[in-house]
Parts: C-alpha cells; structure tokens; sequence
C-alpha cells in the first residue's frame, strides 16, 4: 500500500463523497480483503487492489506498475482486464487533488483508453461514465 494511501486510512475508515459531478466511495479498511475476494479482483488483477468503488458499476483501485509505482484507476467490475484500467491518479493523492479540482474520470485517459472503457461497458450492460 502507498504511503499517502496508508495516511488517509489512518484518519478515515470509510469515505463516501460527491464531489461537483463524480461520486465516489473508499470502502472500509476491514472489508478491503473481503470484497477484492468477493469481486474477484485479486484472482484477476495480480497488480491491482480494489479501493472502492462510484455506484456505477466500476471500482476505484491501485495498481502497481513495472516500474513500482502506484496509480489509482477506475475498471469496470466484470470481465476483469488491465486493458480496461483507465488512470485516475498518478497516485492516490493526485487522485484526491483531481476530484477536489472538479476533474471528471476520463478526462485524463487518452481517447483510445476512454472508447475502449465506454465500448467495453455498452457491450456488458454498463453505464458509460461521462
């Protein structure tokens, strides 16, 4: 777990928010290995750890790259693929500072990342994130 991460669990156990147009959930500490078993994710993702979630059918998490650095990013919860990872955060307080600006999720993700995510979720049912 990264450090900053780490700090903000030291003084929330569950946060929810809305933050201008995005909603966002971090899930409680204690529920963390419970619901990365329970979604699969950690049989899936061997990089990435889910940290919460939007309501909208993807889940906010941390994944940590080759070069060992961690990014948050935003996935849909099925059909589990790095493919549909789409960076969030180059870490988990530049995610924080991106919601508290305003940003919208995709508006990071280059065009290719953010077709692929919204084709990916028209095909499985899912809603598109604006």
């Amino acid at each position: 777990m990264p450090d900053d991460y780490k700090e903000f669990l030291r003084k929330y156990s569950f946060y929810e928010t809305q933050i201008r147009e995005e909603s966002f959930k971090l899930w409680d500490f204690d529920k963390l290995l419970e619901w990365n078993t329970g979604y699969e994710i950690i049989d899936n993702l061997k990089m990435t750890i889910g940290i919460g979630d939007n309501g909208g059918g993807e889940f906010i998490g941390l994944e940590k790259l080759v070069d060992g650095k961690i990014r948050t990013i935003l996935t849909p919860f099925i059909n589990l693929d790095i493919e549909y990872h789409i960076e969030i955060g180059n870490s988990f307080t530049d995610f924080l500072t991106r919601m508290d600006n305003g940003e919208k999720w995709l508006k990071k993700s280059t065009r290719n990342e953010k077709a692929s995510h919204q084709q990916h979720l028209q095909e499985i049912g899912g809603s598109v994130v604006k």
